[in-house]
């Protein structure tokens, strides 16, 4: 390689593909939030991610029964 350039290699560990489609989010969260919910990932042994996650379904299902998700966590 000349210097400067990039070297793009695939990972030899690829992931199976999720078994439901899923989209990526980027959201913002006041830090008092996002330090509360690693506190609740830790505790449940779970990722923030997933935390967030079933919070957004479960608020989904609660206010807006017409669109309940059938996720189960």
């Amino acid at each position: 390689m000349k210097n400067g350039e990039v070297s793009l290699k695939r990972s030899k560990t690829r992931k199976s593909p999720p078994t439901k489609a899923m989209v990526r989010l980027t959201v913002s969260l006041p830090k008092a939030v996002l330090s509360r919910v690693n506190i609740i990932a830790d505790q449940m042994e779970v990722s923030a991610g997933w935390v967030i996650r079933k919070a957004v379904i479960e608020f989904v299902n609660r206010d807006i029964p017409l669109f309940r998700s059938e996720e189960k966590f």
